[in-house]
């Protein structure tokens, strides 16, 4: 084999590690953007509805609520408490786990694997090198690519096989789109 087509071969190898890798980060963004997402709604709406209710008269929703005409709002006071807590301990549970961070994070990565593709890409399309050059060249690219990868977070085989299928699924639509149907 000729070394321009080992050195094809190799960058192709690198670029498709880098489509799996990207597109587990995509997905571990996608999933914290959800939770984080999903935690924020819970909060802030939880957190709307209890003020509102903080400004009503306790007596009056006692009333309402708990069919009791007596003055005594301690059933109420204690549920309002309870619900308070839980919203509390919600936002605690969201700096904790910082979904919004970690979904910035993958995200971040998915960019960077996304300009090193495009390098690679560049390369796959530029002839005007020697055999020397080509050396250098895809010396950089694993340079670039085993810093890459040193910062972002480990996969587990599972993401990994998630990933593998999301590509092939991926695949099948662009497959699709451009036959028409």
């Amino acid at each position: 084999m000729e070394w321009k087509e080992q050195f094809l071969q190799q960058i192709k190898r690198y670029k498709k590690s880098c489509k799996v890798i990207k597109q587990i980060n995509s997905n571990k963004a996608k999933f914290y953007q959800d939770w984080s997402n999903r935690m924020n709604v819970i909060t802030i709406s939880s957190s709307v509805f209890l003020t509102a209710i903080a400004f009503m008269d306790k007596k009056l929703i006692n009333q309402i609520f708990f069919n009791s005409c007596s003055g005594d709002t301690r059933v109420f006071d204690f549920i309002f408490n309870i619900a308070v807590l839980l919203v509390l301990l919600l936002s605690i549970i969201n700096l904790i786990y910082r979904f919004q961070d970690k979904s910035y994070e993958h995200y971040r990565a998915v960019i960077i694997l996304s300009a090193l593709s495009r390098d690679i890409d560049d390369l796959e399309n530029f002839d005007n090198y020697d055999q020397e050059k080509a050396g250098m060249l895809l010396s950089e690219v694993r340079n670039k690519y085993k810093s890459i990868l040193d910062l972002l977070p480990q996969n587990t085989d599972d993401e990994f096989i998630q990933a593998k299928a999301d590509i092939a699924d991926k695949e099948k639509r662009e497959n699709k789109i451009e036959q028409g149907t």
